[in-house]
């Protein structure tokens, strides 16, 4: 069975996409896992930055992005939405990155998010809204290593979809006050909604993005996050702001490999493969 983690802020612009891309292009290439990457996010960043936005056209026209599994559901059609058409098989522009498969999302679920019927407390043990994917996903997660999920930032439907089939979750921040805010509601919804659906869903950490050694403020926040008894473990080593991270989110420009395309010793593929170690350790178990 894969390990299915969701990555989750409710702040945009905290590296939640580029931690999800990355991840998966680092479990694949160094540790020869097969990873697929789910986006759940309306605003369609992993998506683009895995096959491009010509590429997304035609597949949004064709209703196989997420998107139609949910248009599915609120139209109430007939049979089942075959997700596993969905799946776009080795994506992303390094080439030495071969085992990364893509779900891809679509700016449709900015509408079709209203139209989803909320999930309250009382469903969440029944057939509910928070149910859609995990009825559907089944089967086509199977013969991944992991799944990784990049959450829309908010805690609605979408993300609960999410979460229903996730085993636990990081949290990426950048740290100062505005991104952080954020944790302790993520930590007590998820807390809740494992405990309604009674399946743990374990706080794998929080990852620290866009990080600036120089800055007092950078550093008193990861101290105050590194106290918070009821916080998970601040993951190391820390995604410095680096200007290659910023340039990887462009699908056009190709690289031979995660060194070329997130700089080299002391950079970003540092902080990314210690991470990555990271990862399989809290998750081996």
């Amino acid at each position: 069975m894969p390990k299915v983690i969701a990555i989750i802020n409710l702040k945009g612009g905290v590296g939640k996409t580029t931690l999800t891309v990355a991840l998966a292009e680092f479990l694949s290439t160094h540790h020869g896992k097969r990873v697929l990457v789910m986006d759940l996010d309306p605003q369609t960043n992993s998506t683009i930055m895995l096959i491009g936005q010509e590429k997304w056209k035609q597949l949004n026209k064709r209703e196989l992005t997420l998107a139609g599994l949910f248009r599915h559901e609120v139209e109430d059609r007939k049979g089942r939405f075959d997700l596993g058409a969905c799946v776009q098989p080795q994506v992303g522009n390094v080439d030495s990155v071969t085992t990364v498969d893509l779900i891809p999302s679509s700016l449709d679920l900015i509408d079709l998010q209203d139209q989803i019927p909320p999930v309250s407390p009382a469903s969440y043990r029944l057939k509910s809204s928070a149910d859609v994917l995990w009825r559907s996903a089944s089967s086509v997660i199977e013969d991944y290593d992991y799944v990784l999920l990049d959450c829309p930032p908010a805690l609605g439907t979408v993300t609960l979809n999410g979460l229903r089939i996730a085993d636990g979750f990081l949290i990426p921040v950048i740290p100062d006050v505005l991104s952080t805010y954020g944790v302790k509601p993520i930590l007590d919804k998820v807390r809740e909604f494992s405990r309604r659906i009674e399946r743990r869903i374990k706080p794998l950490g929080i990852v620290v993005g866009r990080y600036k050694s120089i800055s007092n403020l950078h550093n008193a926040t990861l101290e105050s996050l590194s106290e918070h008894s009821g916080y998970p473990p601040v993951l190391a080593p820390f995604i410095p702001d680096s200007v290659h991270i910023a340039e990887a989110a462009n699908f056009h420009l190709k690289y031979t490999t995660l060194k070329q395309k997130y700089g080299y010793s002391g950079t970003a593929f540092d902080a990314f493969s210690g991470l990555t170690e990271q990862v399989l350790h809290i998750t081996k178990g």
